[in-house]
């Protein structure tokens, strides 16, 4: 694990699968005894020199691109290079939609009264914007502009992407 440690149920996951898993976590330059051995490296650096890594099998990023890998030796070695494409796009979605109501609704306002128990006489401040009926226009069709066209489909949203 280069720079991306696992989730211990991740790890605990995969151990039920693969008993004699060994795993060996650090940051920076791998020791050439730890690449010797390896079959798989977990990383978001992928800072090392794969024919020094012989057994090696493929390469997994904890990320969605590989683009900063561009100038680093593994891209020009024989080993595949896996992403985790896909894998945030619910949690980067939610996490769109959930900024987009904050802002529309007035969510912080809204509980900095609360908070100051301010109660204002006219109610236009509170009420915000309907997202039902207006268009979404998305850059970026890929996994994450997706699920964030779904969500905002379910609220009654046209999108342009």
């Amino acid at each position: 694990l280069q720079g991306a440690p696992l989730p211990y149920e991740s790890l605990a996951a995969i151990r039920r699968v693969i008993s004699d898993l060994r795993v060996t976590s650090f940051s920076g330059q791998p020791e050439r005894k730890w690449l010797e051995t390896a079959d798989v490296i977990f990383t978001e650096e992928a800072d090392f020199d794969p024919a020094e890594a012989p057994r090696l099998l493929w390469v997994q990023t904890n990320t969605a691109s590989v683009a900063g890998l561009c100038e680093r030796p593994i891209m020009n070695g024989p080993v595949p290079i896996c992403t985790a494409g896909g894998s945030l796009s619910t949690a980067v979605a939610e996490c769109a939609i959930g900024s987009l109501l904050a802002l529309t609704r007035h969510i912080k306002r809204a509980a900095e009264w609360q908070r100051d128990t301010r109660w204002p006489s006219e109610y236009t401040p509170w009420a915000g914007t309907e997202l039902y009926g207006l268009t979404m226009g998305i850059v970026g069709y890929g996994s994450v502009g997706r699920r964030t066209a779904r969500v905002a489909q379910a609220l009654g949203m046209t999108i342009l992407a």
